[in-house]
Formats: C-alpha cells, structure tokens, sequence
C-alpha cells in the first residue's frame, strides 16, 4: 500500500492535486481510495445532525457544517488529541488488511491512499509511520487571494501549522517531503505534477533505496521559485561586491553575469531548475570558469 498525505492551507488547491493524482494512479493500476484524516470526523458529526452521508450535510448547511466540525473535533482532541488520528490509522491499517486479503494469483493490485487535509503536527507524524509521501501545497503569490483569505475560520487552530509552513518559518521548513507551488493556473499546476507523478505514485527507482541529495534533486522536490533564487543570487553576489580580494575587472564581470540571470529569473525567460543541472555555472557569457579537479557543482 502506499499512501500520500497532502498538506496546505484551506482552498489553496489540495483537492484539484489529489484529484489529478488519484486519476493519473488509476491509469497506472492502482486501486486509489480517499480517506482524509476528517473522514471519521465528518461522519460523526453527519450522524448526529441525522445525515448518512457527510457530503449532502455539507451541501446542504455548509457553514452548520464547517463550524460543527471545527468545535467537535476540537472538543474531542482536547479529551484526546490523538483521538482523530487514531480513528484514521484503525481505517488504514483496515485498507492494508483489505489488500492482502484482496490478492488473488500473480495480479497484485495495490492501494494507494490519498489523504488531502492534513492539518496538525501529529496527522504528518502518524502518516511517516506508513511511510507516506508527504507534500505540501503553497499559495505562494496568491496566498492573499485564495478564497475567503480573510475569513474569521482562518483563525482556528486547524489553520495554524498550514500558516506557519506557507510563511516558511522555523522549525517549519521541513515538516513536509515535497512542496508544489499553485499560484499559477490549473494548466501549470499539471504540468508540474506530470514531472512529478513517478515520484508521488512511488513508481520510480527512487521509492526504494537512498534518496538522491544533490542539489537538482532538492531544489525540485522543492519546487523552488524564482524569488527564492533570486534572494540567494543577490546576496552573493553582494558579498562579491564587498570583497575586496577581488580584481574590480572580476567584480564587473561577476556583477554583469548575474544582473542579467536575475532579469532573466524575473522575466520568466530562465526558470530556477535551470540553476540546479550540472555545469550551468561554466556557461555564464563573458565568464572563463574552469572547474579545478575535484570541484563539485556546491563548490562552485
């Protein structure tokens, strides 16, 4: 079984991703079930309101619904903060029984699960323990007209670590395995997860054995953006400027290099994975870089 949990703010786009790899992984084969870590809450919650299915309650009273969710399933972690958490293991390890169970001859169909709200530090715990890919979907330049950014719900504690990753702070930084930025259209955001589907489906060499660590490989499990870069060229490059071990003649040159990848970066005619493929430092024009035997691509 593999499982993949998505994180991110609310209405940032994390349904339009599990929806786009729940139909890619069901070409590939696999059996795709949807189960949020909320499933047990939203059903409990229809329950006591009368509904057999969460989806019509939510339909029908979304904003009984929303705010019965939020108050119920923060009294219940406060008796238990596990208490939701638990519930979705007992389901998934349910679905792995099923599987096995399922399995009949030479064909093995494998599940894939896909959770798409994580939203707590024990959720992103609970699903490493399956060993979950994990993925969490930045705003990015968009983060102040996602819908209802301004809302009085974006206050609730639910909202709270998504709002800490999405703002890059401490301890934040790395909760999550890969990033995908949806401030684009629908057409990008599937094109990235085209370049990305062996990675998420675990069909690719990497699923098993030592994750590549080179720089190319971190920067696209990233998905870092151009400013992103753009801050990291302009701070060298003034450190450069500051160096005054330096001929001025070099400093120009260096200055006139990267002035015009920063242009580039900025006017969409380079993109940041272009900075990460090997080499990409020797071909700055008017620059004579020549590698000393035993520099990798970080030294330089």
């Amino acid at each position: 079984m593999h499982v993949i949990v998505l994180g991110g703010m609310a209405r940032v786009g994390k349904t339009d991703v599990a929806d786009y790899i729940e139909m890619e992984a069901a070409d590939e084969g696999f059996k795709v079930i949807r189960l949020s870590f909320a499933t047990p809450l939203k059903e409990a919650v229809a329950k006591e309101h009368g509904y057999d299915d969460w989806r019509i309650f939510k339909e029908e009273q979304p904003d009984l619904y929303r705010t019965q969710c939020q108050e119920v399933g923060a009294a219940k972690r406060a008796e238990n903060p596990d208490h939701w958490v638990n519930l979705w293991c007992e389901r998934l390890q349910e679905l792995m029984t099923e599987e096995l169970e399922n399995q009949t001859g030479d064909l093995w169909e494998e599940y894939l699960v896909i959770a798409d709200d994580c939203r707590y530090p024990n959720e992103l715990e609970a699903a490493k323990k399956f060993e979950a890919l994990t993925m969490f979907v930045f705003a990015g330049e968009r983060v102040a007209e996602i819908p209802e950014a301004d809302a009085p719900w974006r206050a609730h504690e639910s909202e709270e670590m998504s709002q800490k990753v999405e703002a890059f702070l401490p301890d934040y930084e790395e909760l999550f395995d890969w990033a995908i930025f949806n401030d684009k259209d629908l057409n990008v955001l599937q094109k990235k997860l085209d370049e990305r589907m062996p990675f998420l489906l675990g069909i690719h060499g990497q699923r098993y054995g030592r994750q590549c660590q080179c720089n190319e490989c971190k920067a696209f499990k990233a998905d870092i953006q151009a400013e992103e870069l753009i801050a990291h060229f302009e701070e060298s490059l003034e450190e450069v400027l500051n160096d005054d071990t330096l001929p001025e003649e070099l400093k120009k040159q260096i200055y006139d290099a990267f002035t015009d990848i920063i242009d580039d970066l900025r006017s969409g005619n380079a993109a940041p994975m272009d900075f990460f493929r090997k080499g990409w430092w020797m071909k700055i024009d008017g620059m004579n870089f020549e590698p000393e035997e035993g520099d990798d691509d970080d030294d330089a």
